[in-house]
């Protein structure tokens, strides 16, 4: 696990770029990312590479640190995550000399011996960017599932400027950046921006199953070389169906397991966390499981979530676990949205990031380096009833239906808020190349709106927001659930299935079922217990009216009606709230970014 960072461009000297990487690697987000080491290589006159490691496989060796280069000084690697079969894929190079257990050096042999088409080799999380020097090639990608970030932009001379952060990049010298609107309104309308774009104009994000390749004297070309494959839409075989996905999870939990160091679980209660915890549990793994929440005094009858503690304990006693559980108050959850607000890159409007920043935090404290979390078979399997919801919509309008059924601005109207950019077409425009990628396969409109999940709430939001909480704890997280075999397996059967006898996720649960408790396994979804009287809280309203004020960070955006995003807050009613728990992340990320927006002078 790692931080990355780099400069390819021109055949200029690189020593005009070392210093730029070098600041680069040294930048906060990138030191809480690999506290362990750090390191620059220049690769050839056109490639700098950076590094900070955390360092999880191969740990005690410091040639596993990292830039990491061949024996022959011909191929040069800064990477980010964990490949997990990496052993697998040693067995296929014989004839490469090894120097460490590292999965990076097998990312090494493996391009060494393959090229390009060892991407679709890969099994597990990454990002990373491999220079060969003889073929003048340089590579960056982004693991099929979009787990681990790479952002990048081009300056003058389509000269490349990449790293896991965007502040990282934005704190750049000499390169000038201005606010993207349409990004702005998506994150401001539903949450999250969608695809490559992000709430920069001039800095996007390599998108999962993607890479860029970028030849001597070639403008980088993009390339997707991963999608879903949409498999037989018929199939009602329920027998063969969750065999199918019980065998995928345990393969997925098998492959994740490969571990040295201390680790921990994270352990709501619901089935699919519980479904990783019983997995270990069969391995024989130590079982050291967290669980979050708010104390039932603290919440009105009327709350629409609660905490689900009693869910997480009964799976811990079922599973032997040591289990520790954390509450938290309206007071601890805003001084530590504060401090997550700080760290966030960009804006992200999942209200449960600031309990999974705590919960991380406590685990990180305990001493592990690694957690295992549930997320993923929501989104694919239909979890939150999206899919279930929108089945009906013709299949040419489920981009429109998507924004207006799942966009929670309660009763706010968005075009009075943002009367210059339509948030809607905005998101509109972002998702319709990912519904034209599966135009051919399939019409169902459920399982595009799965795919729509997958692709945004699921790897733009979720998975982001678990990377920068994880990161600011220097810890790893691994998914298991976001194996590519458990994915694949939610898209080979009759989407119907998904949500069925009234039951969201019917199949997945039946597939799970006869691991767990029958109570868990039964249970209905209700979402991670941040309650709307948070921000209903004194703590939350003082927050939120100095965002409101002029000058905030929002206002200097130009994108918003003040006037009316006052009228708004202060006639809010008990729903709507995650609105305005994101127009406050979106202030206090513009308050911070503005200042790298101002012109600055061109590189001497």
């Amino acid at each position: 696990m790692s931080g990355i960072a780099g400069f390819v461009g021109r055949e200029t000297p690189a020593t005009l770029r070392i210093r730029v990487v070098e600041d680069m690697v040294q930048t906060d987000a990138m030191q809480r990312r690999g506290p362990d080491s750090q390191g620059t290589v220049v690769a050839d006159e056109r490639v700098v590479l950076g590094n900070t490691r955390l360092r999880v496989t191969d740990m005690r060796n410091s040639e596993a640190d990292m830039p990491m280069q061949s024996a022959d000084g011909m191929l040069t690697l800064t990477f980010n995550g964990e490949i997990y079969n990496h052993l697998d894929l040693r067995r296929l190079c014989p004839d490469y000399h090894f120097r460490t257990k590292s999965d990076a050096e097998s990312l090494l042999a493996i391009y060494q011996r393959h090229g390009l088409d060892m991407l679709s080799m890969l099994e597990g999380m990454f990002a990373f960017c491999l220079h060969d020097r003889s073929a003048r090639r340089t590579l960056l990608a982004v693991d099929p599932t979009g787990q681990k970030p790479l952002y990048y932009t081009l300056g003058a001379g389509d000269e490349l400027y990449f790293a896991s952060d965007i502040e990282t990049i934005l704190r750049i010298p000499h390169l000038n950046f201005s606010w993207d609107r349409e990004g702005l309104a998506q994150a401001a309308g539903i949450m999250f921006v969608f695809g490559p774009h992000t709430h920069i104009r001039e800095i996007k994000k390599l998108e999962a199953g993607c890479c860029l390749v970028v030849e001597q004297g070639e403008r980088p070309r993009h390339r997707r070389y991963h999608k879903i494959v949409i498999g037989d839409e018929l199939q009602q075989d329920v027998t063969a169906i969750t065999e199918r996905i019980r065998d995928a999870v345990a393969a997925g939990c098998t492959r994740c397991f490969d571990l040295e160091i201390p680790y921990a679980y994270l352990l709501s209660g619901g089935i699919d966390s519980s479904s990783v915890v019983a997995r270990a549990r069969r391995q024989g793994l130590e079982l050291h499981t967290y669980a979050i929440g708010f104390p039932e005094s603290g919440l009105r009858a009327a709350a629409i979530m609660h905490n689900e503690f009693s869910y997480s304990r009964l799976v811990a006693e079922a599973f032997g676990t040591e289990h520790r559980e954390i509450e938290v108050t309206s007071q601890i959850y805003c001084e530590a949205m504060d401090r997550w607000w700080s760290l966030c890159c960009e804006p992200n409007g999942a209200p449960e990031a600031v309990c999974l920043f705590l919960l991380l935090e406590q685990i990180a404290a305990d001493g592990h380096r690694v957690a295992f979390c549930g997320s993923g078979p929501d989104e694919v399997f239909d979890g939150y009833s999206h899919g279930h919801r929108l089945k009906t919509i013709p299949s040419r309008l489920v981009a429109g239906a998507y924004f207006d059924y799942f966009n929670a601005v309660g009763d706010i109207d968005l075009g009075q808020l943002m009367l210059e950019v339509d948030a809607r077409a905005a998101f509109i425009s972002a998702v319709q190349p990912y519904l034209d990628l599966y135009a051919h396969d399939t019409q169902d409109s459920q399982q595009l709106t799965c795919l729509l999940d997958y692709h945004g709430e699921c790897v733009v939001s979720e998975y982001r927001q678990i990377d920068m909480a994880s990161m600011a704890h220097s810890i790893e997280v691994r998914i298991p659930l976001a194996d590519q075999q458990v994915i694949q397996s939610a898209f080979s059967f009759l989407p119907r299935l998904k949500h069925y006898e009234d039951s969201e996720k019917w199949i997945f649960k039946q597939a799970m079922s006869p691991w767990l408790p029958s109570t868990i396994s039964s249970r209905k979804k209700i979402g991670f217990p941040v309650p709307q009287m948070v921000y209903a809280s004194p703590e939350f309203e003082a927050r939120m009216e100095s965002s409101l004020e002029p000058d905030s960070g929002l206002d200097k955006l130009g994108l918003f009606d003040m006037a009316y995003l006052r009228r708004a807050w202060r006639e809010r009613r008990s729903r709507g709230y995650d609105i305005f728990y994101r127009l406050h992340g979106m202030d206090v990320i513009a308050r911070r970014h503005s200042s790298y927006l101002s012109p600055k002078d061109p590189p001497a």
